[in-house]
């Protein structure tokens, strides 16, 4: 089927399910950025090739919601004559539905693919409109997707203590003391990075998303958690004496065990990350359910010091890799952006500890740049302009991520003035000085007024959350407008400034940064910068650079190339 087949089928599927709207998200019983094909509903109806985003389909009108660094990329993807182009930032999708079909009318959702939170959030729209929002058992696109690929079989390896620099033991007890302290005896856990850090596990099927698809139950008092995933947890070995009992069990055996659940806790924390399906087959009534963060998602967020030692490790490593793919791409002829990238991976691929892609490499020569969140492509790097490159790899001892803007030929002059200020807010950032207990808004701020200062500015976050071998976005703290986490030291943050001018080229430098104490100044925090790959000096007008940014500049670019 084309894509006008596949609306007219879903169509005819809602109307039957008596739905006058249905909103469909990007993500799965997980919420995985990269979900198995067999779950990428949202790209079979529509063609959007995106790590977030949503479709509404009313009777009679369509539209696909993304955020801005799609906004070119959408364009090319998706049919706008089926399609409207929304960006939930401004108009959420359940908004975007009430405001069209009538007051009264039916809207449906899938509740195993949205978070308990999001699902509140559109019964609040709902009830304060007089709309009706329905939870449907099966998802309709899956009547009409007749060649639907098979789930994805995820088997695991195990992270030895050398690496992770903390047993399966010390991490369970940890945050088993951190939910017993705030007076909560069980734990429901989803989120596969969660799970995956807990077990010191990792899985291998896609090097993008490591994490262990399951539901975790953890009895906190009685040192118990109860895995349900249907991964081949073989590798799991954990022979420490008095260590938490840790079994696995069936997948299709969690709705029927949990009901058993609230006999043995008063209280459980469920966090608001978990699928809204849970909602429905979480009959508590003997216990108290409290909603809040998923604890271990902060425990994690703090590097301990065998994990930053391995950060600093895999990034000399691969800061070598794409290094040397670098100077190829500025002496070569004839490379396409598809090139570029296969060079990348071959030239990774060389280190024995490389796992494979933290995320599928952005490569952009001129025009296709701008494309924040683009496609490599056959397009020749030739003639003249500026190359942009986001790579990263998932290495043994940590996760790297990686953008330069590339030089070939001769760039214009207002390349290089946008280059160059892009760079100064990149150098705001790596040595700003702030104190403990600041947020990611707060420190967006600081790389963000000076593209203000020269009237530019930046359709994404100015730096996101890395895992340690796992997810390259881990959340839920960031540096973006939005962020109103605290920073603490420990966490490894990208920063990421950039500049894109549709149809002409786009420009973004990004290193990963290891939040550390100052050191002369107690009570406060500093980065410590640990991707090692020197910014392109024939793009860099270095007399718009302060003495201070020159000298971080030139520290830099030798401590990278020493490295």
């Amino acid at each position: 089927m084309n894509y006008n087949d596949k609306l007219t089928q879903l169509r005819k599927v809602i109307k039957k399910q008596k739905l006058d709207a249905f909103i469909i998200p990007n993500s799965d019983m997980w919420q995985s950025e990269h979900p198995d094909p067999a779950n990428q509903r949202l790209k079979f109806l529509t063609g959007l090739d995106a790590s977030a985003g949503y479709a509404v389909i009313t009777k009679d009108m369509a539209a696909v919601f993304i955020d801005k660094r799609y906004a070119v990329s959408a364009k090319e993807q998706v049919d706008t004559t089926l399609f409207d182009i929304e960006y939930y930032t401004d108009t959420p999708p359940v908004v975007w539905a009430i405001k069209n079909i009538k007051k009264g009318r039916v809207i449906g959702y899938a509740p195993w693919l949205h978070t308990r939170k999001e699902a509140k959030d559109m019964q609040k729209a709902c009830n304060d409109t007089g709309m009706i929002l329905e939870p449907l058992d099966r998802h309709p696109i899956d009547k009409i997707w007749t060649e639907r690929p098979s789930h994805i079989q995820q088997t695991t390896i195990a992270i030895p203590k050398t690496i992770s620099g903390l047993s399966t033991k010390k991490k369970l007890n940890m945050v088993a003391l951190d939910v017993i302290h705030n007076d909560i005896e069980g734990l429901i856990i989803t989120a596969p990075d969660s799970l995956a850090w807990l077990l010191n596990l990792r899985t291998v099927e896609n090097s993008c998303a490591p994490g262990l698809k399951g539901i975790g139950v953890m009895n906190c008092r009685k040192r118990e958690l109860k895995v349900y995933t249907n991964a081949d947890c073989d590798a799991f070995n954990m022979n420490e004496k008095g260590s938490f009992h840790v079994s696995f069990h069936p997948l299709s055996e969690f709705t029927t065990d949990v009901a058993l659940f609230e006999r043995e806790v008063e209280t459980v924390l469920v966090p608001d990350c978990v699928p809204d399906w849970l909602t429905s087959h979480l009959n508590f009534p003997g216990c108290e359910v409290i909603t809040d963060e998923d604890p271990v998602r902060m425990i994690k967020a703090i590097k301990n010091e065998t994990e930053q030692d391995g950060i600093r490790a895999c990034h000399k490593r691969d800061g070598k890799a794409v290094a040397k793919v670098i100077d190829i791409i500025k002496s070569a002829k004839g490379l396409t952006e598809k090139d570029v990238a296969d060079m990348l991976l071959q030239e990774r691929q060389k280190d024995k500890t490389f796992r494979g892609v933290s995320f599928d490499t952005i490569a952009g020569w001129n025009a296709n740049g701008a494309k924040i969140h683009g496609t490599p492509s056959t397009t020749e790097i030739k003639g003249n302009g500026l190359l942009l490159i986001d790579s990263g790899g998932q290495y043994d001892d940590g996760t790297t991520d990686i953008t330069r803007t590339i030089s070939i030929g001769k760039p214009t002059k207002a390349m290089k003035e946008k280059f160059t200020i892009v760079l100064k807010a990149h150098i705001a950032l790596a040595t700003a000085i702030f104190p403990e207990g600041t947020t990611g808004i707060q420190l967006d701020t600081i790389a963000r007024k000076v593209m203000w200062d020269h009237g530019l500015d930046y359709a994404h976050g100015t730096g996101h959350g890395v895992g340690h071998y796992l997810n390259v976005h881990e959340g839920p703290y960031n540096i973006s407008p939005k962020s109103h986490e605290k920073i603490s030291a420990g966490m490894l943050f990208s920063n990421e400034p950039g500049y894109y001018e549709e149809g002409a080229f786009g420009i973004r430098h990004e290193n990963l940064m290891l939040v550390q104490p100052a050191p002369k100044h107690d009570g406060f925090l500093c980065f410590e910068t640990v991707t090692k790959v020197p910014f392109d000096e024939d793009c860099i007008l270095r007399d718009m650079l302060s003495a201070a940014e020159l000298k971080w500049l030139d520290n830099y670019q030798k401590f990278a190339r020493r490295k």
